[in-house]
């Protein structure tokens, strides 16, 4: 089963979910999550692996 792979965006406060990312067709398996203090990367792995940029504050992927 082809489920899209998700990042989401906690607020530490309570841990409740304020927003999510969901991979398309294909980016199925999030491994690996960094944050450089203005984007999101999730390094998906994928034949051949990728990354995806995010933009936290509406969660869209950035295309470059």
């Amino acid at each position: 089963m082809d489920v899209p792979g998700r990042v989401i965006q906690i607020d530490p406060s309570d841990m409740s979910t304020v927003a999510t990312w969901t991979g398309a067709s294909g980016e199925n398996e999030v491994k690996s999550v960094i944050f450089d203090g203005t984007y999101i990367y999730a390094g998906l792995y994928t034949g051949p692996g990728k990354v995806v940029k995010i933009d936290p504050s509406d969660m869209s992927t950035v295309t470059v």
